[in-house]
């Protein structure tokens, strides 16, 4: 009787063993899951960044076509794997607002809030993941700069140079004078 206990008593002990060592594994694959559809979902979120950045290197204004491709643009090495749901939306309509920090401090630009949401599904297993994010894009007129310029810019002046508006390049800035180069705004460059 008390080996036919102690063998009951061990047969429970297994038991339990046997099912919180499945729990676990079930945990752990669904952790993998969960972690690889956040991951897929934060890339379907960048390439919708990237591409809508990429509107405004040919117009200042995205239309219906342009967001529709944002939309629409899906991550193609993961399309096998997930669903994907991509939307982009404008939140707040265009104002004129005064920049601050210190590359644009002073300056005005037209602002408009943009959301872009992701929801990334994973079809075997049906785990969803939505990611979320909110910006502005600012646009500054290019009016309120004395210079600006794309690429890299140089300053080589022969006499004296004197200047009194705000200079920007996108690129370098190489600045050398022999007779003196005065800059009386601010100087900004990207590079």
């Amino acid at each position: 009787v008390i080996a036919l206990l102690i063998l009951v008593l061990l047969t429970g002990f297994v038991a339990l063993a046997v099912t919180r060592t499945t729990n676990e594994t079930i945990a752990t694959s669904n952790d993998a899951t969960e972690s690889k559809t956040f991951a897929a979902s934060q890339a379907s979120l960048e390439i919708m960044t990237r591409n809508f950045d990429k509107i405004f290197e040919e117009k200042l204004i995205p239309n219906e076509d342009d967001l529709e491709k944002v939309e629409t643009n899906k991550p193609p090495e993961l399309t096998e794997q997930y669903d994907f749901v991509q939307t982009i939306t404008q939140t707040k309509n265009t104002e004129v607002v005064d920049m601050s920090g210190q590359l644009f401090q002073g300056l005005k630009a037209l602002r408009d809030e943009w959301r872009i949401d992701s929801t990334a599904n994973e079809k075997s297993s049906g785990v969803q993941v939505a990611l979320r994010r909110q910006f502005y894009n600012n646009r500054i007129p290019i009016f309120q700069f004395g210079i600006f310029y794309n690429d890299d810019l140089e300053f080589h002046p022969g006499p004296r140079f004197d200047f009194g508006g705000r200079v920007h390049s996108n690129g370098n800035l190489f600045m050398m004078a022999g007779t003196g180069l005065y800059f009386s705004s601010r100087v900004s460059a990207v590079g």
